[in-house]
């Protein structure tokens, strides 16, 4: 009897210890974290201005006040990450558009994609992400965001003041080039600690 229950309590244990170390649901931020750390992974700059073209379609654009639209598409892929379009909302003075960046981490190394700075001691800093970030009309015509945000992570949104609103009933485009390209691998041996 004490035999059966120690077989079960190991492969309880390795159950456990499976779903939580390979299930990509559970470790894919916490894995992201430890790659900007840089404690347990090399992190290098591969390329510094990585252009994204988002067309924003008519339906994703809310057409009464107070009204919100979850979309959560994918509206950009860079080397196996997504960018995804979260939601938008007609507020009280503009039309606001929230993007969400999701790195797809793999565990031994990969690539993954940032719109901030990332420092060596896995701080991340903005940089000129405003003055990267342009969009237009379907007709070509320059819109001036009334407002930007970047964060949390490298998610960023904007928002579209209301008396520009009838510009971007058709869609509209946002280029993107503050995203940049860091290759990352798992540190195997550490020295000197």
């Amino acid at each position: 009897m004490k035999k059966v229950i120690s077989i079960c309590f190991i492969l309880l244990v390795v159950a456990f210890a499976s779903v939580f170390l390979y299930n990509p649901q559970l470790s894919n931020n916490a894995l992201e974290q430890q790659v900007l750390s840089q404690q347990k992974y090399y992190l290098i700059l591969q390329d510094r201005k990585v252009p994204i073209d988002i067309f924003v379609k008519p339906e994703w654009i809310p057409k009464a006040q107070d009204e919100e639209i979850i979309i959560q598409e994918v509206v950009a892929t860079i080397e196996g990450n997504d960018i995804l379009l979260d939601n938008v909302a007609y507020r009280e003075n503009d039309i606001y558009f929230s993007f969400t960046t999701k790195n797809n981490m793999q565990r031994n190394g990969g690539i993954l994609i940032a719109n901030q700075i990332i420092e060596k001691n896995g701080e991340v800093s903005s940089g000129n992400f405003l003055s990267l970030l342009n969009l237009n009309n379907a007709n070509g015509e320059v819109i001036i965001p009334g407002q930007l945000g970047i964060g949390p992570g490298f998610d960023f949104s904007l928002g579209v003041e209301l008396e520009d609103a009838p510009s971007i009933q058709q869609g509209f485009y946002v280029k993107n080039a503050s995203y940049m390209l860091y290759r990352y691998k798992k540190k195997f041996f550490e020295f000197g600690e």
